[in-house]
């Protein structure tokens, strides 16, 4: 939001000389894309560092709120919706410590819990590639905690000897039904 909606017309990516231009629609897609590649795997004190930086100098503080509410969590929980954590700050855990990343996940199962006042046994791990994304400690903090199955975002179909700590799927990002039904058969293909 805050570059859409600054008035600035050009942002000089944090201590390097690379300059980006927030003149068009289209200037500011790509200056975003670039700021995203670059925060995206900073470790989260980092990056909240890093996009506190960036809303001063765009002279524009994000004031949306985009996510749900406790109401409306409550409502979704009581009309039979399951609800699952995903960490508090979206941090990706492998650049995190395990301290960190244990602290994290937990105080999104705590929160969330007392909003809906049940237990929440369901996490999806940020971005959820392994390997990349997370390892096998999360996997063990996960269940520590107290979960009883964990999303990843690896391609793969669930069946008697999946990890329920890491349980791959689809995707379904695609707008359009015809891309997703190449991206349903790319999948297939990969599985065999």
């Amino acid at each position: 939001d805050s570059i859409m909606n600054t008035d600035i017309k050009e942002l000089k990516l944090f201590k390097s000389s690379q300059l980006l231009k927030l003149t068009t629609i289209e200037e500011k897609l790509t200056s975003w894309r670039i700021i995203h590649n670059k925060c995206k795997f900073l470790p989260v004190d980092e990056r909240d560092n890093v996009l506190d930086e960036l809303e001063s100098t765009l002279e524009f503080e994000n004031k949306m709120d985009k996510f749900l509410s406790e109401n409306q969590l409550q409502e979704m929980h009581n009309a039979g919706m399951t609800i699952g954590a995903h960490t508090h700050r979206h941090p990706i855990l492998l650049v995190e410590s395990n301290e960190n990343a244990y602290k994290d996940i937990k105080k999104s199962k705590d929160i969330l819990e007392k909003i809906i006042n049940s237990e929440v046994k369901y996490f999806a791990y940020p971005n959820g590639k392994f390997g990349r994304d997370f390892e096998h400690i999360h996997k063990k903090i996960v269940k520590e905690l107290g979960f009883e199955a964990a999303l990843a975002t690896d391609v793969g179909i669930v069946n008697s000897n999946s990890d329920l700590m890491s349980i791959p799927r689809f995707t379904p990002w695609d707008k359009e039904a015809a891309s997703f039904a190449l991206r349903l058969c790319h999948h297939f293909y990969k599985l065999k």
